[in-house]
């Protein structure tokens, strides 16, 4: 289906094969509650503002793709959340603008995937949930605001079959609060590795931590591991290095490409 005009379709409750909006200075804006199903959803030209409620049913089967110039904003006034939920490998593909407000929560639920193309950031109420398959960033960003800690913050139902691959540069971004636990379901292409972090008593301190996984020995002393390995506090040691890979945790912004 694609709209050539500058006509709000009906979303609530419809279900389209691919959907495009392709007419210069158009602004649509959708709503309803009622289920809404797309397979590939594209904004070549104009603004399609999303303003979609409910926690179930919404789904995208295929890839987001805005090109430049144009706008995809998922705007709900209250609780939304899209499924992610293909039968192949999808993607979220910006050169225009892409945004996610406070309300937009996302599910993962593709064994074949989804990969990033474009940095994604979600809204202070807005929960990730990784129910099956993997996110991979790329070199691309996912920045969660949502500073609740676990369990009920930005992050929901990780695990060994549904994690995020830092595989490149992009980092996963969490905002933080405290006192409480908060996890990073990060791995690599086959293998998750997790890693979470909890704070005491909270007076201060970073606002955000940035997170990734990195394959290979973290060593930089030239020995081979297991050996020691000595830290700048003489007094602190290493005293075995993974050769599968380490974390990089960042107090503070993404981590820069």
């Amino acid at each position: 289906f694609k709209m050539q005009a500058n006509i709000t379709p009906a979303f609530s409750g419809r279900t389209y094969a691919d959907f495009e909006l392709d007419f210069a200075g158009a602004i649509l804006n959708t709503s309803g509650g009622s289920a809404l199903s797309i397979d590939n959803l594209t904004v070549t030209q104009g603004t399609l503002n999303s303003g979609m409620t409910g926690t179930t049913g919404h789904s995208i089967k295929g890839n987001i793709n805005v090109a430049p110039g144009a706008t995809l904003n998922f705007s709900p006034i209250t609780a939304s959340t899209f499924n992610l939920n293909g039968t192949v490998a999808q993607s979220i593909n910006s050169s225009g603008t892409l945004t996610f407000n406070d309300n937009q929560s996302l599910a993962i639920n593709n064994s074949n995937g989804i990969t990033l193309n474009t940095n994604v950031t979600l809204g202070i109420f807005g929960v990730l949930t990784l129910t099956n398959g993997r996110l991979i960033l790329g070199n691309n960003n996912l920045v969660l605001t949502n500073s609740t800690p676990d369990p009920g913050g930005a992050i929901a139902s990780a695990s060994a079959s549904s994690y995020i691959v830092t595989n490149g540069t992009g980092a996963l971004q969490r905002a933080v609060s405290g006192p409480g636990l908060f996890g990073f379901p990060v791995g690599y292409s086959t293998v998750w590795q997790p890693s979470s972090i909890t704070f005491g008593a909270f007076t201060g301190g970073p606002t955000t931590l940035s997170a990734r996984f990195i394959t290979g020995w973290g060593g930089n002393n030239g020995l081979t591991p297991p050996l020691m390995e000595t830290l700048p506090d003489p007094d602190l040691t290493i005293d075995r290095i993974s050769v599968i890979g380490y974390w990089e945790i960042v107090a503070g912004a993404v981590i820069p490409d």
